[in-house]
């Protein structure tokens, strides 16, 4: 067999060139793949990558739904160690017949008959003024009624507009009005009230325990219209 001289081969590159291109392509990777983890080691020892600093967090009491702040509630108040002017004034006054109540009641009657017209409350006219309280009945002439409250010698004046309400059938009657201390001393001497009239009293009832006020129609019984003797914003004032 006869064979000439060897000839050399051509270099790898020359016979495979898209291998050998696929080679460069992927080294060239590689380098950029260990340069980046390079640098993020770098960094890491620098130290870690924060953002901007956020305020501390606080937690809201009450939301509701979608984020939104609920209205913040409302707890009744404690009362206050300096009460304003007019809410002294309210606890310092009791009002008869809507803040103390009576302890007993004697109806508006005549002596021989058992029962009578009991007391009432509410807003009356006496005298042509308005009064948003006051006690009334409806008495015959030579009848008579009470009230008894305690007061516990808790107050020191007692007001009061006695008279007959705008609305008595009867408008000639007189009445008698007594106000007792203990049940033995007079408070103020009786007074005599007719109809049209409107007595106001400013009495003391310092050191009184049981005040009774006590009316009486002093007409001779007839049998003729009842009258509606008041007794109008009765008001208690508390000892300062």
């Amino acid at each position: 067999m006869v064979t000439g001289p060897r000839q050399p081969r051509p270099p790898i590159g020359a016979r495979f060139p898209h291998l050998w291109a696929g080679m460069g392509a992927i080294a060239t990777v590689g380098l950029v793949i260990v340069g980046v983890a390079g640098l993020i080691m770098q960094g890491g020892r620098q130290g870690p990558i924060t953002g901007p600093s956020m305020p501390p967090t606080q937690s809201v009491r009450g939301t509701s739904g979608a984020g939104q702040a609920a209205p913040p509630s409302i707890s009744p108040s404690s009362p206050s160690s300096s009460p304003s002017s007019g809410s002294s004034l309210a606890n310092k006054q009791v009002i008869l017949g809507r803040d103390l109540l009576p302890i007993s009641t004697e109806s508006c009657r005549v002596p021989p008959i058992a029962s009578g017209a009991a007391w009432q409350v509410g807003p009356l006219r006496v005298g042509g003024k308005p009064f948003d309280t006051a006690y009334y009945c409806n008495l015959f002439s030579g009848g008579s009624g009470s009230l008894d409250f305690i007061l516990g010698k808790n107050f020191s004046i007692f007001t009061l507009t006695a008279g007959f309400a705008d609305n008595s059938l009867s408008t000639t009657a007189v009445l008698k009005l007594e106000i007792i201390g203990d049940g033995t001393t007079y408070l103020t001497q009786p007074l005599t009230i007719k109809f049209g009239d409107a007595s106001d009293l400013h009495i003391s009832v310092a050191n009184v325990t049981r005040l009774e006020l006590k009316v009486t129609e002093t007409s001779p019984p007839d049998g003729g219209p009842t009258t509606l003797p008041a007794l109008a914003a009765p008001t208690l004032t508390r000892s300062s």
